[in-house]
């Protein structure tokens, strides 16, 4: 029983839990019987197949929808689908109702803005999402977004992939598209590239931190091509581990420094100087041997500047060498 015990000729929505699983469809009628000693315990009418255990706050609110109408029950369902929303054939299939009677009750739904249609960026079927769903992941937004600049004073964008990661549950994520359409609109946000930043919003660097930000450059531009480790430039330059990597971080956002993979930290001047070096090579092609020599580098530096020379086009891979573009 969901609300209370049921005595002998009572009636009241009940949770039936079963061993197996069985075809059934909102409407449709059942008896319960115990087989042993054979006896018809009650009977009733299915309110929601897929049902799920609700909290105490929400548990009336259901029952009134699926003990409601055909419009009350879906738009119950689309609510509870939540970020992800639910299609068509979904909720067609719960009622076992006509699918075009399911299509204009949801039209007359969508009319009234009780619901709202989205389609799918993958090609998938719309889907139906309620309209507090959507103003509940824009207040995530706010929030989110408000805490991490908070916590990253000098990050000029917050990466888009942990937006989302941090806005939308997993089995919603295909829809991330949308809602980062959506909330751009409301301006909450504006994404940039692979980044999501605050609208109007932009880092400023203390006096002192823009003095550290112009020597780290320095230090990474002597550097060359075989920079010395952050840690090692942080201690020279006697800065704070904490403002130091968020000046760095600050600083490569900005492009005055590259993040080569693997991790390693390189100038945009270095970069630009191996790319103008190698695109004036008489030779189309370079291998990793070739390289190293050119450059005086070992292999731990070799190996991640090409793969981000592979990663911008200005090489690309064809087996032990890299193919030089010549496109600028």
């Amino acid at each position: 029983p969901l609300q209370g015990a049921l005595r002998p000729g009572q009636s009241g929505e009940v949770e039936i839990r079963l061993s197996r699983p069985v075809v059934a469809v909102r409407g449709d009628r059942f008896i319960v019987r115990r087989p042993s000693p054979p006896t018809t315990l009650g009977g009733g009418e299915i309110l929601d197949p897929h049902w799920h255990r609700h909290r105490a706050s929400e548990l009336g609110a259901s029952l009134e929808a699926f003990t409601g109408g055909l419009a009350d029950a879906l738009s119950q369902w689309i609510r509870e689908s939540q970020e992800a929303g639910i299609d068509t054939t979904t909720l067609a299939q719960r009622t076992g109702e006509n699918r075009s009677l399911i299509e204009q009750t949801l039209a007359d739904l969508e009319n009234d803005q009780v619901i709202l249609r989205v389609e799918s960026p993958t090609g998938g079927e719309p889907r139906w999402l309620a309209p507090e769903t959507v103003r509940r992941v824009e207040e995530r937004a706010r929030e989110v977004l408000r805490d991490y600049f908070k916590r990253q004073r000098l990050a000029e964008g917050m990466p888009r992939a942990e937006a989302v990661e941090r806005l939308l549950p997993r089995r919603a994520t295909d829809l991330a598209p949308v809602y980062l359409r959506w909330l751009e609109a409301e301006k909450v946000l504006v994404v940039e590239g692979g980044r999501v930043r605050l609208p109007g919003r932009s880092a400023q660097l203390t006096g002192e931190e823009s003095q550290l930000a112009q020597a780290i450059v320095g230090a990474y531009v002597d550097g060359g091509l075989r920079p010395a480790p952050p840690a090692e430039i942080c201690t020279r330059l006697g800065a704070k581990p904490q403002i130091f990597d968020g000046v760095v971080r600050y600083l490569t956002q900005k492009g005055d420094l590259h993040r080569l993979p693997g991790g390693l930290l390189i100038s945009a001047t270095a970069i630009d100087e191996v790319i103008a070096e190698i695109r004036g090579l008489e030779d189309d092609k370079i291998t990793v041997g070739d390289f190293k020599s050119r450059f005086g580098l070992t292999r731990k530096w070799a190996i991640p500047i090409l793969e981000y020379l592979d990663s911008v086009g200005v090489t690309k891979r064809i087996g032990d060498q890299r193919l030089i573009t010549r496109s600028t």
